[in-house]
């Protein structure tokens, strides 16, 4: 099998057990993922209330764009803006977290369409495919891959 895209929530051992199977895989950071993780930071912006008034309509605004060059010319836009109006310390943390070339794959466009960069419809599925083929509540991502889905996929084949 030669997986193109995977799309996970901003785990590095996420990205690089996905590396090092599908070493050409394009990764997508989820949406809802990044823009929780931006809301939490609100304790870096002065006031907090940037957050609301600017930050979180730019990254939906960000979010949106129709193609890898739009993202980046809206995020330059967007931190050279945020940077202007004095939040340094949001800008140096937004860019290192979610502006590097690894993690840089949340707007609508990252990949081929019809695929988004989102985990919601995975996570929706979670506790379903755990009571159907999981033998433990709570398993590593390598008792679902190694021993759950081969049993799931045999049960869906099976119908």
């Amino acid at each position: 099998m030669d997986v193109k895209f995977g799309s996970l929530d901003h785990a590095d051992y996420i990205a690089n057990a996905y590396m090092a199977v599908w070493p050409d895989i394009t990764l997508l950071d989820c949406y809802a993922h990044v823009a929780r993780k931006c809301r939490e930071k609100t304790g870096l912006l002065t006031p907090p209330e940037y957050y609301k008034t600017n930050i979180e309509i730019n990254i939906r605004q960000t979010h949106r764009a129709r193609s890898s060059e739009e993202f980046k010319a809206m995020a330059k836009l967007c931190t050279d803006k945020w940077r202007k109006d004095n939040q340094k310390d949001y800008v140096d943390w937004f860019i290192k977290v979610y502006l590097t070339e690894l993690w840089s794959r949340w707007h609508t466009m990252s990949s081929i369409p019809g695929i988004l960069p989102s985990q919601n419809a995975l996570e929706s599925h979670n506790r379903a495919i755990k009571t159907c083929g999981g033998r433990v509540k709570r398993a590593k991502i390598g008792v679902v891959l190694n021993d759950s889905m081969p049993r799931i996929l045999s049960m869906v084949g099976a119908e």
